[in-house]
């Protein structure tokens, strides 16, 4: 015996359920709303692909390589943003969100280019002032002895003067002095005799043109340079060899250059 179902009375019917006359149109919306569900964008999950969020990320904008990125026409800047862009890239960051970590990144460039030009140029200043009490009134003459001796060493090189002004070791006293005693060694008449070697078998001359070679390639004077290092320590091997068979050293006025 079936029992038999008693429907409410006045009961209205539900109001999406007017929309669908028919089972099929019932059917078809469903279908639709399964599609804009499947549309929609998730979250990958832990078990996720690279593939997968690769896929995500370009959906919420990422651009598809690096150099998508707006990047500055600075080249020191670009230099510095070069690596973040890339980073950010891997973790999908959409060029909007690009742009807002970039400029903060730029805007602590400038702020770290400015302190280094006032600290470089504090520091000229001192050395300016150092040599103005050591030569006091043959300054101007030791001044042009030392540009001498620079423009002769732009010839031979012609980023070294880019270094030394850049980073304003130009007016460094021992740079400078080493400029002031190279330029005047280049009237000076007594030379020593630089074909004999030394007693550990180094040949003077080979060695004053290594070291001066040295000198002109600016790397022993330039800690930002890529070969400071190792020229650096060849440099003061050179200096020490010098002393210990007699010499001042590159600055001996008995050289030639």
């Amino acid at each position: 015996m079936s029992e038999e179902v008693n429907e409410p009375e006045n009961v209205e019917p539900r109001k999406f359920a007017k929309k669908y006359d028919t089972v099929e149109g019932l059917e078809s919306a469903y279908e639709g709303l399964q599609k804009k569900l499947s549309s929609e964008l998730r979250v990958p999950d832990s078990g996720a692909s690279p593939e997968d969020w690769a896929s995500f990320y370009s959906k919420l904008g990422r651009p598809e390589t690096p150099h998508g990125y707006l990047m500055p026409e600075n080249t020191r800047e670009r230099e510095a943003l070069d690596p973040m862009s890339k980073v950010a890239h891997e973790q999908g960051l959409t060029k909007e969100q690009w742009e807002a970590l970039s400029g903060v990144a730029k805007s602590q460039l400038v702020k770290d280019t400015e302190k280094d030009a006032a600290k470089i140029e504090k520091m000229r200043e001192e050395w300016q002032t150092s040599a103005k009490l050591r030569y006091g009134e043959n300054l101007d003459e030791k001044l042009a002895q030392a540009k001498r001796t620079l423009d002769g060493l732009v010839h031979e090189n012609p980023d070294i003067n880019s270094v030394l002004t850049k980073t304003g070791l130009v007016d460094h006293p021992a740079i400078l002095d080493l400029m002031i005693q190279t330029g005047e060694t280049m009237s000076d008449d007594k030379s020593p005799d630089q074909a004999v070697s030394t007693p550990g078998g180094d040949n003077i001359e080979a060695i004053v043109n290594e070291g001066l070679k040295l000198v002109a390639k600016g790397s022993p004077l330039n800690p930002r340079h890529e070969d400071y290092r190792p020229d650096y320590k060849r440099f003061m091997e050179i200096q020490q060899i010098l002393m210990d068979n007699g010499y001042e050293g590159l600055t001996d006025p008995r050289f030639r250059v």
